[in-house]
């Protein structure tokens, strides 16, 4: 089962949202043992599976391997999730953060494939801009539209300030960021994790982190998913990354079988932590 741990803000709920009060759990639950992928956010690591517990095990999946190849952003990642749930049932897929792109990119291509979408503070569409001047990654977002040599330069910038001053980094990165996020941030295995799941990403998809970066702020628009699919939307009332209003409108988009739920006072990383039931990792 999923756990709740968090209050969450008793207001009246709009169409197709939920809300959860300590103790309970979500109406519905995980699919069968070895039927749940979960998508990491970028940056990010499959490691980040290990904020979540789950009765069912969870595979990680290191998406973005399937981008070091001349096919395009889709073409290459269905062709890994076709090879990864070969003889399977039906999958639960998890996407976090910008890992929602490459989830809601599967369930349009393969909805045969996935039996539900899970998306925890999932990144909206970029395309048009609507809400930059909400989000603290607005700046990445904007060199990744201008070109990719200016987004790669950037990115080396942070991998460089990432090797040789992570604290720094970490607290830049969470500079704009809610008390509650900073706080989060502040437990020493948590910032360890953090740390440890960019500085891979950076090492061994570098450039594969530049060009999903770029389909997203360049190319993505999510679909509305059939109706057979329901998706579950996790969103903290105090994310700066993903803010309430993108999640508002992605879940629009997605179609009447999308459930909003609020996790109150969380930021990016506290809705994914308020997941969990078990220990932070170490």
């Amino acid at each position: 089962m999923w756990h709740w741990p968090r209050v969450v803000r008793h207001l009246p709920p709009e169409r197709g949202q939920r809300h959860r009060r300590r103790g309970l759990h979500p109406v519905t639950t995980p699919c069968a043992p070895s039927s749940i992928l979960f998508y990491h956010g970028l940056p990010g690591a499959p490691s980040d599976r290990t904020l979540l517990s789950t009765t069912a095990p969870t595979e990680a999946v290191d998406w973005l391997a399937a981008l070091h190849t001349d096919a395009p952003f889709e073409t290459a990642i269905c062709a890994q999730f076709e090879r990864l749930t070969q003889d399977r049932d039906p999958v639960h897929l998890i996407g976090f953060s910008l890992g929602a792109m490459a989830v809601l990119t599967l369930a349009a291509r393969h909805p045969t494939r996935v039996s539900r979408v899970t998306l925890i503070s999932p990144a909206g569409p970029w395309a048009d801009g609507a809400f930059a001047d909400q989000m603290a990654g607005a700046p990445v977002f904007r060199a990744a539209r201008r070109s990719r040599t200016r987004l790669t330069l950037l990115a080396v910038a942070q991998m460089t300030w990432l090797r040789f001053a992570p604290d720094l980094f970490l607290r830049t990165v969470f500079k704009s960021a809610h008390s509650t996020e900073r706080a989060l941030i502040a437990m020493p295995a948590l910032r360890i994790h953090i740390v440890d799941g960019y500085a891979r990403m950076f090492a061994t998809h570098l450039h594969a982190y530049v060009r999903a970066l770029r389909h997203y702020a360049c190319a993505w628009t999510p679909t509305t998913l059939p109706a057979h699919i329901p998706v579950d939307l996790i969103q903290g009332t105090k994310d700066t990354w993903t803010p309430p209003d993108m999640a508002r409108d992605l879940a629009a988009r997605l179609g009447p079988q999308t459930h909003l739920t609020w996790i109150d006072d969380a930021g990016h990383y506290g809705a994914l932590t308020a997941l969990t039931d078990g220990p932070m990792p170490g």
